[in-house]
Formats: C-alpha cells, structure tokens, sequence
C-alpha cells in the first residue's frame, strides 16, 4: 500500500507539476500571455508521454492476478 500511494502521490502532486514546468521552459511559455501560442505545442508534446503512462498501466497486476 505504501508504494501504491507514494506513486500516486508523486504522479499527481510532484510528477506532474515537474514535467509540466519542463514542458513550459522548453516551448517557452510563461504567465505574460506574449508567449501563450507556444501552450498547444507543448500540449500536444506531452501526448507520447501521456500513451506510455497508459500503456504502462496494463502491467500493473490488478486483483484478479494476484
């Protein structure tokens, strides 16, 4: 149970803040509004990353394997 929510915990309050903040310094997007354009672009970059999460998650065993 303590690896189960320390995933969740970090997916959701860490993982996803960090790789979002990366996603902004790369395609430069801040809070000015001037560099807002880039934010589809580093939407649409995070897509591949977002079907390997998805696809990693069919090999976590669920109840009927254990």
């Amino acid at each position: 149970m303590a690896l189960i929510s320390g995933t969740f915990v970090w997916s959701y309050e860490v993982g996803a803040k960090l790789s979002a903040s990366i996603y902004c310094m790369i395609f430069d997007v801040d809070d000015d509004g001037d560099h807002m354009d880039n934010y589809p672009k580093a939407l649409i970059a995070k897509l591949p990353i977002l079907l390997l999460v998805l696809i990693c998650a069919i090999f976590i065993p669920n109840n009927e394997d254990i």
